[in-house]
């Protein structure tokens, strides 16, 4: 179940593209979520049919994003998971990323998967771990919807 007052709190507390100081996560930013057609589409998902809809066009957006890494000399391998699960079944390979989906539901378990990792987005309803050897740890609370 979603709750809006913690959906509201999130929006608060959250950024857009004018808080990231990461230039690896403004073009992401802007490339994957500030288009046109995403904006056309979006939909508060207050129902699992709105959220499945936003979860595949979410997850196509950051795919055609990183395809154009395969050509370059540094390649991307993305997990999807659609659960939180333990830490230690995550692939932690450089280069390396894992995207969450529903997370919303599962506050806690994604504070403490996250905790300490390379890049962590965290969008209410999806959350993006990078693992990238050559950056800092950063979090970044980001609105889309």
């Amino acid at each position: 179940m979603i709750s809006f007052t913690n959906y509201l709190l999130f929006c608060f507390r959250a950024t857009n593209q004018h808080g990231l100081h990461s230039p690896f996560v403004f073009d992401l930013y802007q490339t994957c979520f500030r288009k046109s057609r995403w904006k056309r589409i979006k939909k508060y998902p207050w129902t699992p049919s709105h959220f499945s809809q936003l979860d595949a066009h979410f997850k196509e957006l950051l795919l055609a994003y990183f395809s154009k890494y395969s050509a370059s000399s540094t390649s991307y391998q993305i997990f999807f998971k659609s659960h939180i699960t333990a830490p230690e079944c995550v692939e932690k390979k450089p280069h390396s990323i894992c995207v969450y989906s529903g997370i919303h539901n599962y506050r806690r378990q994604w504070e403490e998967l996250t905790l300490g990792e390379s890049i962590r987005l965290d969008f209410y309803f999806w959350g993006i771990v990078f693992f990238k050897t050559d950056q800092q740890p950063q979090r970044f609370l980001l609105r889309i919807l």
